[in-house]
């Protein structure tokens, strides 16, 4: 009995499995450069997230360097794909292959270009990372590792995951063997809008002062001061801590509230000739962020007695 019932089972899942519906794919949108050309290789490498799709054209061509490489951004509404941005190194040179490799996260994008020339020596690699606002995409920092060498060929490989990256070198030597290769974890740092001195332009600071200099962090729709754990805030060169607990204000009048700070000015290490003044800080979930926001020194003439 129990060998009948086994077998019955047996044929029963083999059954279901045998008369199951194949999964239905079918192609949706065929995407290609709008200034697609010879030896470009758009497609050679791809990402997505969302409603929005990354696709890495290293053998791009970009302001007269070969193969500079470049990257594009499709964004879908509905059933339709258009593309949004086109994405080159803020840098490019020639071999570059930018867009060898990208990956994407919301609103986060990393491009790898494995063979670019810097400090660290020939082929000794780069990652690039742009964040969208709005439609508009901007290049945010540039990705290298600490202790790069000629032909490790990092961003190679390139991952991302909300706030953190991941970027291979897979020529990498090191303790395990030549071309062992490794991978670097970064935390991205993500950008708020920060006004220095609201209501004032130029934002005028002379750095002799002993009283103190407002800094206010804006809101947004996306972005709510209320976040903002107050207790990482540093201002300044020297990350000068702030002298009071902060105010909400909408400084500028958007009907969103805008949270002001105030820190002594020689706290700061601003200096004469400084042109801009970062703010960072965390949110209270840990999210690294800063806002830079630009200055004019004033009162450094030097002083005659």
């Amino acid at each position: 009995m129990r060998r009948s019932l086994f077998l019955f089972l047996s044929v029963l899942l083999l059954t279901s499995y045998a008369e199951a519906d194949p999964p239905v794919v079918h192609e949706h949108a065929k995407l290609i450069a709008s200034d697609a050309a010879n030896f470009d290789h758009f497609g050679r490498s791809v990402a997505v997230s969302g409603d929005t799709a990354v696709i890495g054209a290293p053998g791009y061509d970009h302001e007269g360097s070969m193969s500079a490489g470049s990257a594009y951004v499709f964004v879908r509404s509905g059933t339709s794909w258009s593309e949004q941005a086109k994405l080159t190194a803020s840098d490019a040179a020639t071999f570059d292959v930018f867009g060898s490799r990208v990956a994407v996260s919301g609103d986060t994008v990393v491009v790898g270009a494995y063979a670019d020339d810097h400090a660290g020596g020939t082929d000794a690699g780069s990652a690039y990372v742009f964040v969208r606002s709005g439609t508009s995409w901007s290049e945010q920092a540039k990705l290298t590792a600490s202790d790069a060498a000629a032909d490790d060929r990092f961003g190679g490989f390139v991952a991302i995951s909300s706030d953190t990256a991941v970027v291979g070198a897979r020529s990498n030597d090191h303790v395990g063997g030549t071309n062992a290769g490794s991978a670097y974890v970064f935390r991205l740092i993500s950008t708020v809008e920060i006004d220095i001195k609201p209501h004032s332009f130029p934002n005028s600071i002379n750095p002799r002062s002993r009283g103190l200099i407002p800094v206010s962090i804006i809101g947004s729709a996306e972005f709510d001061v209320a976040d903002v754990d107050v207790f990482t805030l540093r201002f300044g060169p020297d990350e000068a801590v702030p002298k009071h607990s902060g105010h909400l204000e909408d400084v500028n009048f958007d009907g969103i509230m805008d949270l002001v700070f105030r820190f002594r000015t020689q706290e700061t290490g601003i200096q004469c000739g400084d042109t801009e003044a970062t703010l960072t800080g965390n949110l209270l979930d840990g999210e690294p962020f800063k806002g830079t926001d630009s200055i004019r020194t004033v009162g450094c003439r030097p002083s005659f007695r």
